[in-house]
């Protein structure tokens, strides 16, 4: 390598000049010192972030990452956590002591919301939060169960409508607790009672209500039941008294009655050809013939103690009382089929004819719009059982009505014909059953209906 010096005198001019050789492995060493410091300085580098990396990885990366992952996993699993292992100090060791509190306080605050949640779940009573438009929001199943819903069709309904209540009764809830001890609400065309209880609830900036429910259906009826015997007894002692003053009228009209036919028979006797007496005489002998029967019946109502009856008898004389409904008397063709030796059962004389009276009636009201008007009746035993079957041809039971014409107080009447059957057919089969019987109905609709009477016979 040359090097080239220049020298000038003071005017500037050039005055001499002098090359210099040097020898280029000098200037190359240093180029390579240069290069194998910066090589060693990187690689020191290169060793020192690693080193870093690696403690800053294992000291704070991977406790994070830990503790990140625990988090996600309370968060698709609340009801499984655990805690973390302290093996870290500092900032870290105070983040996982931390972390394991709030583990320990997540834990009880979600064992207690289970146990909340269990309570809830098994209580007859159904609980359930609405919206501030009375929408269902939440419930436990009793809520359900009660409503006889499923849950797709239960959730967002506005809980008003659905119990058929009037808007101005929920506005109220919004002041003060809305109450109904005993509600009528009709869950799948079924009647139901409840008691229905609703309160409003401020939550953070809006309002809630919280409600509850319960079924008192069974309650309701055995309550109304209770009423109803009361009335029955109430009728039962009424009627007991007016037969004891029926009895003694007719005992009043026979006595004259035999005294009109024992003239008329004298006057026949010297009027032998008058026509009149003949007709006074047959008309004495049915109004005898009807008092002595109507004292009959009610001699045998009034034995209340069970003993063998004869059940043909026993209708034979129901029927003949109904011959003076004219509507049955003129327009009804009655069909008799009576077994003969029919076993006798053993009952109340007056439970029996009182059931066998109800049956006929409602059978002859059944018909009086009808063009057919035909009764029959048949007695028959079979396996040891006694059948009473009464048959009309009447405007009959739609078929989703055919089991709760035993329910009390459910009746198919109409207001035009005021036909069907209402209290008397649940009376006649608790009767039927208090003497280990059954009743059963067969019913096609415009074409009549079939009533039986099934009981034991007597024994022995």
């Amino acid at each position: 390598m040359l090097q080239v010096l220049r020298y000038y005198d003071l005017t500037n001019e050039p005055t001499g000049i002098f090359i210099i050789s040097y020898k280029r492995y000098v200037n190359q060493f240093a180029q390579q010192s240069i290069l194998i410091f910066v090589l060693i300085l990187l690689a020191a580098t290169m060793i020192m972030i690693s080193l870093l990396g690696n403690w800053f990885s294992k000291t704070i990366l991977i406790p994070v990452r830990n503790i990140s992952n625990n988090m996600q996993n309370i968060a698709e699993n609340p009801s499984k956590l655990e805690p973390i292992e302290k093996i870290y100090s500092g900032v870290l060791g105070d983040m996982v002591t931390s972390f394991n509190t709030m583990n320990i306080a997540l834990s009880k605050h979600g064992q207690t919301l289970r146990e909340y949640k269990e309570l809830t779940d098994n209580l007859d009573t159904g609980i359930f939060w609405l919206n501030n438009d009375f929408k269902v929001i939440l419930y436990n199943p009793s809520f359900l169960k009660i409503m006889e819903m499923e849950e797709k069709q239960l959730l967002h309904q506005n809980l008003r409508k659905l119990m058929g209540l009037d808007e101005k009764q929920f506005i109220k809830s919004y002041k003060t607790p809305l109450t109904f001890s005993n509600l009528k609400i009709f869950p799948n065309n079924k009647i139901k009672y409840v008691a229905l209880n609703i309160r409003a609830v401020k939550h953070d900036a809006s309002i809630k209500f919280f409600g509850s429910i319960i079924d008192v259906t069974k309650e309701t009826i055995k309550s109304e039941e209770r009423k109803s015997l009361e009335l029955e007894l109430i009728k039962s002692n009424k009627l007991a008294d007016i037969g004891k003053r029926i009895e003694g009228i007719v005992h009043n009209i026979n006595s004259p009655l035999n005294t009109v036919l024992g003239y008329a028979q004298l006057l026949k006797k010297d009027m032998k050809d008058n026509t009149d007496i003949d007709r006074i005489i047959e008309a004495g002998r049915n109004i005898a013939q009807t008092v002595k029967g109507l004292l009959t019946k009610v001699k045998q109502s009034n034995i209340s103690i069970d003993r063998p009856i004869d059940i043909n008898e026993m209708i034979a004389q129901e029927l003949e009382f109904c011959k003076h409904n004219l509507f049955f008397k003129h327009y009804v063709t009655l069909t008799t089929d009576f077994k003969e030796n029919l076993p006798n059962v053993t009952a109340s004389y007056g439970d029996l004819s009182l059931c066998v009276a109800n049956i006929i009636n409602n059978a002859i009201q059944a018909m009086k719009d009808c063009v057919q008007k035909e009764l029959t009746i048949r007695t028959y035993v079979k396996k040891k059982m006694v059948f009473v079957e009464i048959t009309d041809t009447g405007e009959g039971i739609p078929e989703y009505n055919l089991q709760k014409i035993f329910e009390t107080y459910f009746s198919t009447k109409t207001g035009k014909t005021g036909a069907g059957f209402g209290l008397e057919v649940d009376i006649t089969k608790s009767i039927i059953e208090k003497y280990n019987g059954k009743i059963e109905v067969d019913s096609k609709l415009d074409f009549g209906t079939t009533f039986k009477l099934i009981l034991p016979q007597t024994k022995g």
